[in-house]
Parts: C-alpha cells; sequence; structure tokens
C-alpha cells in the first residue's frame, strides 16, 4: 500500500473512502482512480447492472448511444466503465464539449487517453482510426457529452459529414468501440455543417437508456464514502440526496462539503441544499430552460436557412392576389 495514502488526513480519507483497501468493499478510492489503477468486477459502479450492460456491448463490438442525465448519474457510469479491469482494453473517455470549437482537439484528446510515446501524424480522424488500428488491443472511445456536437452551427468546420460517417466507420473496426452519451436519443438531433442545419443525425448507434438512479443504489453509493454513518444517518442522507430534483449532482456537491462531527448531519444536509441553490448553475441547468434554449436555436436556425424562400413566397402571394383583385375589379366593370 502506498505510504502517502496511510499519511493522508482522517477528513480525506473520509471523503476518498480509503476504507476499499481493507475489508468492507471491493470499490475503489478515488487515489487510485487519479493513479489510473482499476478495480475488478462492478461492486464499485453506481448503477452496477447497467455499466455491465453497456460493457457487454461495447466488447463485442457495438457502437452504442448511452442515453442519460448527470443527476442520474450518467457521467459517473462513463467513469466507473473507464476504471473497470479489462483484459487488454484501453478505455478512452473524454468530454465532447471541451472540444466543440477544436477538431483537432478532440483528436488530440482521444490520442492522449490511449497514453502512447508516439505522437500522431497529424490530427485528423483518419489518421486517429489508423493509429489505433495498429494497437495490439481492444479500444473503448467514450465520448461524454456529445450532445454538443449536435442542435448548434457554433462549431469547427472540420466537423463535416465525413467526420460523422467516420464515426459510423469504426463498426467495421475489429478492435474499436464507440459510445456516444447524450441526454435525449441522438437522432432527435440535428447536425449543423458550417453553421446551417444539414440533416437529422444518422449515426449508426444502438440506443441504451440510463434508468432512474434507484433508492438502494443511492443508500450503497452513500455508504460506500461514509461508512460510519449511523443507520439513521444513512437513512437520512439517502433519503435527502434522492428526493433532490439534480439528485446524483447534489450527492456529489455533498461529497465536496466535509461532514462536520460536532453538528448534527439533519442541519448540515439543510444546510448543503442552501449552499447547492447559489452554485446550482455550476452543477446543472433547469430541463425546461435548458430544452427551451435549444429549440430556440434551432427555430432561429431555421428562420434564417429559409428567410429568403418565405419571403420569395411572401413577395409571389401578394403578386396573386393584387392579379385576383384586379382581375375581379375589371372584370365587373
Amino acid at each position: 500500500m502506498d505510504i502517502n495514502l496511510l499519511l493522508a488526513p482522517s477528513s480525506l480519507v473520509k471523503n476518498h473512502y480509503l476504507y476499499c483497501y481493507f475489508s468492507i468493499s471491493s470499490a475503489k478510492c478515488t487515489f487510485c482512480a487519479a493513479a489510473g489503477s482499476v478495480v475488478m468486477g462492478y461492486s464499485h459502479c453506481l448503477h452496477p447492472t447497467k455499466t455491465e450492460q453497456v460493457v457487454k456491448a461495447l466488447l463485442e463490438n457495438h457502437s452504442v448511444n448511452f442515453i442519460g442525465e448527470d443527476i442520474e448519474g450518467c457521467s459517473r457510469v462513463l467513469e466507473d466503465i473507464q476504471h473497470i479491469a479489462l483484459d487488454n482494453v484501453i478505455v478512452v473517455l473524454v468530454n465532447v464539449k471541451s472540444y466543440h470549437q477544436s477538431y483537432q482537439g478532440l483528436i488530440g484528446a482521444i490520442w492522449a487517453g490511449c497514453q502512447q510515446s508516439r505522437e500522431l501524424e497529424s490530427l485528423d480522424f483518419a489518421t486517429l482510426v489508423t493509429a489505433l488500428e495498429k494497437l495490439d488491443c481492444r479500444v473503448i472511445l467514450l465520448l461524454n457529452y456529445f450532445d454538443a456536437l449536435l442542435n448548434t452551427p457554433d462549431l469547427d468546420a472540420k466537423y463535416d459529414m465525413k467526420f460523422f460517417d467516420n464515426l459510423n466507420s469504426l463498426k467495421q473496426q475489429s478492435n474499436i468501440s464507440l459510445l456516444c452519451a447524450t441526454q435525449k436519443p441522438h437522432n432527435h438531433s440535428w447536425i449543423y455543417i458550417n453553421g446551417k442545419i444539414h440533416s437529422k443525425s444518422k449515426l449508426d448507434l444502438e440506443k441504451t437508456y440510463l434508468r432512474k438512479l434507484s433508492l438502494k443504489n443511492m443508500r450503497i453509493e452513500i455508504q460506500r464514502h461514509y461508512p460510519d454513518l449511523s443507520d439513521i444517518e444513512l437513512s437520512d442522507f439517502t433519503r435527502t440526496c434522492y428526493e433532490h430534483r439534480d439528485k446524483y449532482c447534489f450527492f456529489q456537491f455533498c461529497l465536496d462539503s466535509l461532514i462536520d462531527e460536532d453538528v448534527s448531519l439533519t442541519s448540515q444536509l439543510i444546510d448543503w441544499k442552501s449552499d447547492y441553490e447559489d452554485y446550482q448553475p455550476k452543477f446543472s441547468l433547469p430541463k425546461k430552460a435548458d430544452k427551451g434554449l435549444e429549440k430556440l436555436k434551432i427555430l432561429q436556425s431555421i428562420g434564417k436557412e429559409y428567410y429568403s424562400v418565405l419571403k420569395g413566397l411572401g413577395i409571389f402571394a401578394g403578386l396573386v392576389i393584387l392579379w385576383k383583385w384586379i382581375s375581379g375589379f375589371f372584370g365587373s366593370s
């Protein structure tokens, strides 16, 4: 065992569940995660059953559209996959939101995740795929927040149809698996090319949905981080997080708030709920506002795209009406 972990302050140990090294859980400490170590099985997972299903599909070379929201732990599922001990497999997790205006940045981030010593000859998708093919292992690409490349004209121009076609072609690669995580099915979204609507998403992905985080799994997750809570405290903590509108996001916020042993947990939970509201935009967006903004952007884009056509139709309709009026006027005189 790393001596630095043994010497960690007790508060830090509590927050990062160092107890995983001992006997009460097989879950991996986040110290280990930072060091890139892995854990056997799925007992550390927030959604163990769904995580196992997704991993099985990826190992069988399926391309997956993983549909879910962070309030239910969508991103956490991808993080759990990254830390599962898989034989001769490299798992690369990339936040696409960070690269919607940088195509080359995305390519570079994927290659960096493979932890190879050599550099790519060029930062383009074809070169990346060729390099991945040469690796003597399976590569699983987890593209989180893939929505960032959909329903928006604000993209790097290099995200063209060739890029999306290349993603589809990954199904033909024997050692590369793809997962694109989105909040709603990808084919409900528009693809923009050069700032203009091109078509609905036609990615060849098998859809799988993340169901709501269960009360049981939330309780297990809290107990994993805070093994010393009494049954009453555990139940109170679990119920508060589970009933919160942002559920898992709120739980993550609580993890950053050290438990004060001199203050009742009930009082601290009340304070954390209040504090969370102050920081809420940092963790999540209200669903209705987010979806409304998305629809507004699409309508604005469609309006710009077809304004000239509609304007032309308006002039034509006006001329037709005028002609009918003139014809009627002279016909009646």
